[in-house]
Formats: C-alpha cells, sequence, structure tokens
C-alpha cells in the first residue's frame, strides 16, 4: 500500500517529520514522543508541488473532478497544501507574498492613537482622543450562544442513543455538530481578523489591556510589526477602569453588571464599556511617568478659564524645558496637566518618543495627544 502511494507524498511526509523534529528542538523540549497521525484529527493534509500542477496526469488531476466553490489557479507559483477536516471538504492552501507597508503609507495621524475594553456583550470597545467611541460585536455574542444551546441539545440526543441499530444516526448527528462547532469558529475567527485588520491600519497606537490568553499569541507582535510597521501594540493593566468615573475620580462599587455607567458622585452617564476604554487610556498616560518633571497650582473658578490653563499647561512645561536633562535611557516621555475645577476634570497629555539620529538625542516627537473634559 506504502509502495503505492506516489513517490513526492511520500517525500513530504518524510519531511513533516523533520519539521516536527527541527521545531521541538528549536523549542528545546527535553521530552517528546513521537507519533503515527490519528485519523480522527481535526485535519489532515498532503503536499501538492507546483511542478505536478496543470498536467493531465499525475497526483494532482483529482482535483478537477470535485465540486469546485471557485476556480482552481491555472498555475501554482509555490508548492501548497490540501486540507481536508472532518466534514470531508477540502481546501487548498496557496501560499500568496506578503504585502510589505511602508511606515509612511500608515494613518497620517500621528496622534492615532486607540484603548480597546475587552467585554462579553460587547466583544471590543474602543475609544481615542477624539472622543469617538466604537463599538465592535456588540450583541454578537447572542448568536454564538443560541449556536451553543443547539450544539448542547443534540450532544444530549447523541449520548443519549446506544447500541448498533442506531450507529447510522448518531454519524448523523455528529455532523451536525460538526457544522455547528465550524459555524461558530468561522464567526470568531471573521470577527477577530477583520477587527485586527481595521486597527493597524486606522492607528500608530494600540493600548490593549492584558488577557490571560496572552502567552498563546506571544508572536502577534512581530507579524504586525513585519506587516504594519508603523503599528504599535502596547499591553496595559485595566484595573478599576470599569468602576472608576473618568471625570471626578469616584470609585462605583456597587456598580455589578450594569450596562450604563452613572456616577453616584457628579451624576455622569454614559456607556460602561467606553467609559472602561477611556480610563484605561488615562490610567495608562498616568502610569508612564511615574515621577513628574513639573507641578503647578492654579485656581480659578471661571470652567473656560480653567480649561485653556489645562490647555496652555502643556506649552509652559515645553517653555521649562525639562526634556533636554531626561535620561538618555528613557526613549518615551508623557506630559500631562490636569486642573479640577468645581466637578468637572479637564486633562490634557501628550506623549512624546525621543528622536534618534546622529547629531543630537534631545529631540522629541509627539506620537499621540489626548484631553477630556
Amino acid at each position: 500500500m506504502v509502495l503505492e502511494t506516489p513517490y513526492d507524498i511520500r517525500d513530504e511526509a518524510m519531511n513533516d517529520l523533520l519539521k516536527s523534529y527541527s521545531s521541538n528542538f528549536a523549542a528545546k523540549r527535553k521530552k517528546f514522543k513521537m507519533k503515527f497521525r490519528s485519523k480522527k484529527d481535526q485535519q489532515q493534509s498532503i503536499a501538492i508541488l507546483s511542478k505536478h500542477w496543470g498536467k493531465s496526469k499525475g497526483v494532482c488531476t483529482f482535483l478537477c473532478k470535485m465540486k469546485l466553490a471557485e476556480n482552481l489557479p491555472a498555475e501554482l507559483h509555490y508548492d501548497s497544501r490540501l486540507v481536508m477536516n472532518r466534514l470531508g471538504e477540502f481546501y487548498l492552501c496557496i501560499p500568496q507574498p506578503l504585502e510589505i507597508w511602508a511606515k509612511n503609507q500608515g494613518p497620517t495621524q500621528s496622534d492615532a492613537v486607540i484603548t480597546l475594553d475587552p467585554g462579553v456583550r460587547t466583544f471590543i470597545t474602543g475609544y481615542d482622543p477624539s472622543e469617538q467611541a466604537v463599538e465592535w460585536g456588540k450583541n454578537d455574542i447572542s448568536r454564538i450562544y443560541r449556536l451553543s444551546h443547539i450544539y448542547d441539545k443534540i450532544q444530549s440526543t447523541h449520548d443519549s442513543i446506544h447500541g448498533k441499530v442506531h450507529k447510522r444516526k448518531r454519524y448523523k448527528l455528529c455532523r451536525v455538530m460538526l457544522r455547528i462547532h465550524k459555524k461558530i469558529c468561522c464567526l470568531i475567527n471573521d470577527c477577530h481578523h477583520k477587527l485586527a485588520k481595521w486597527l493597524c491600519q486606522s492607528y500608530r497606537i494600540i493600548l490593549l489591556p492584558k488577557f490571560q490568553t496572552q502567552g498563546m499569541v506571544r508572536h502577534g507582535k512581530w507579524r504586525i510589526l513585519r506587516e504594519y510597521p508603523w503599528c504599535r501594540v502596547i499591553i496595559c493593566t485595566e484595573e478599576y477602569t470599569s468602576k472608576t468615573c473618568g471625570y471626578c475620580g469616584h470609585i462605583h462599587r456597587k456598580l455589578g453588571g450594569s450596562k450604563v455607567f452613572r456616577c453616584p458622585s457628579c451624576t455622569a452617564e454614559l456607556d460602561r464599556d467606553i467609559n472602561g476604554a477611556r480610563n484605561i487610556l488615562l490610567h495608562y498616560l498616568t502610569v508612564t511617568s511615574k515621577e513628574p518633571e513639573y507641578i503647578g497650582l492654579i485656581v480659578g473658578e471661571s470652567h473656560d478659564e480653567m480649561k485653556n490653563c489645562a490647555k496652555n499647561g502643556l506649552n509652559q512645561i515645553t517653555d521649562k524645558n525639562y526634556r533636554s536633562s531626561t535620561a538618555s535611557h528613557i526613549e518615551m516621555i508623557v506630559e500631562v496637566t490636569i486642573v479640577l475645577c468645581k466637578k468637572s476634570t479637564f486633562v490634557f497629555a501628550q506623549l512624546l518618543q525621543r528622536k534618534k539620529d546622529k547629531l543630537s538625542t534631545h529631540v522629541w516627537e509627539i506620537i499621540s495627544s489626548a484631553e477630556s473634559g
């Protein structure tokens, strides 16, 4: 049986074995066990070599006899993989050259920064310094819940049927469960991929809270830097960002699972997730610079006057020229002015990055700014 298999198929199977050995050795694993692949795997694949593509005879001719969802390419420039899942569906995975973007092809705004607040009812809520909020995947979890509920009911029916008489029925129920599981995975992956592409093409700095599954995507940052060199992903924390009022700083201890945040101190009212995303930005700008270089105190009663003072405070910090005395190992600094006026809070902040050139290292560039109040 093995000898009847085409030589190239056997050769690529041996290459897969060598790749598995290399990956385990590269990971410096002390112990690992090599074993045969199982036919019950979620998916199986074989190599399709480009030199055999388009020939009237050979190992690739069976593809033309299959029912196709779209037309096959006339030629293959790279070796590809033919993947089969447990539903008996085949996918031809064809490598494509990676489109490399330059830094000047990114967003035109130098302060294009967004903070993300993950949630359950709304998958991701974003907030940027221009006071624009975006909700991604709002109420999508309800559709996934419905599909999961149907999956559980079918699985209960499947587990309650025993004996050889119902073997065919169990097989059909198993295929229905596989289709539902595939539908759920496709919905989730589609949301993730579209969100990631939109964020990388629209913003230069993305503030993302730390997930418990952060170790599972350890190579994600390098992939973003390779495809979108202007984009930076900064992992931050989100303690008390949902319970804290972004206007007066009051901590709402009895917020619970309420969708709307209503501050009992200053009566501010806004969406819970938007308030959390906004506080993540303020929290990051606060903790980035642990020792403030300049502190000033201004007292006033006029609402507009105090807001202008907060805005002009950044110019006063610039005039003091504290940036030139910043230690050379510090690459980024945050300048913040905060003014409290009765029940209003005005915050103006800007994030600066040191320019490294041959002439001087005391030149700073404003890469993002934010204001509230």
